[in-house]
């Protein structure tokens, strides 16, 4: 994730040109995918319009998207169900079905357990139910959004959290209030 200067043209092509897969520029506030805007190709960078408004930009992850349902109790994290996800819209970025349990070999459900594991360790994670969202880019978790769900109208993020305590480069741990970090995942 990137903070925009005042000339947030020249901050998005160099983050653009850094990332292999394009980026995501999503705004602050809001939910539902709307107004995020997916930067694939130069022309999509030189098209694109921003309203005034604070902005996150992710790296874009090329992959299928998941999600990992789990549970923990006093730091003992348990990954229970993996969930398929389709994407279209637009955007390419709503999600627009899902299937749970997820259909994918063994090898990709146990990388995406030990993603969510590391996760909650790296944000302090004690008790609770969590919903973790990944890309498994070439076979490993690239983390898009983690939350804390106490209820179905209750969910807090964890990014800023894992964001502060990440460590290696193998997962990406982006926040809104936090700079791109790395969470390790062997």
């Amino acid at each position: 994730m990137a903070a925009l200067d005042a000339h947030p043209e020249n901050d998005l092509r160099n983050i653009f040109e850094k990332s292999p897969h394009g980026i995501v520029i999503k705004p602050n506030s809001g939910a539902g995918s709307r107004d995020v805007h997916s930067i694939q190709s130069e022309q999509d960078l030189q098209s694109l319009e921003l309203t005034p408004d604070s902005y996150l930009v992710e790296q874009r992850f090329a992959g299928p998207e998941y999600s990992v349902e789990s549970i923990s109790w006093e730091g003992s994290h348990q990954p229970l169900v993996v969930t398929e996800k389709t994407t279209g819209g637009t955007n390419g970025l709503v999600e627009t079905g899902h299937l749970q349990p997820a259909q994918i070999p063994d090898e990709h459900r146990d990388r995406l357990f030990d993603a969510v594991r590391t996760v909650l360790d790296h944000a302090g994670y004690q008790t609770g139910l969590s919903h973790i969202e990944f890309i498994l880019e070439e076979g490993q978790p690239r983390l898009i959004e983690a939350w804390t769900v106490s209820s179905c109208f209750d969910r807090r993020t964890l990014f800023p959290q894992a964001a502060r305590s990440a460590a290696d480069d193998s997962v990406s741990v982006r926040s809104k209030n936090d700079s791109i970090a790395r969470a390790g995942i062997s």
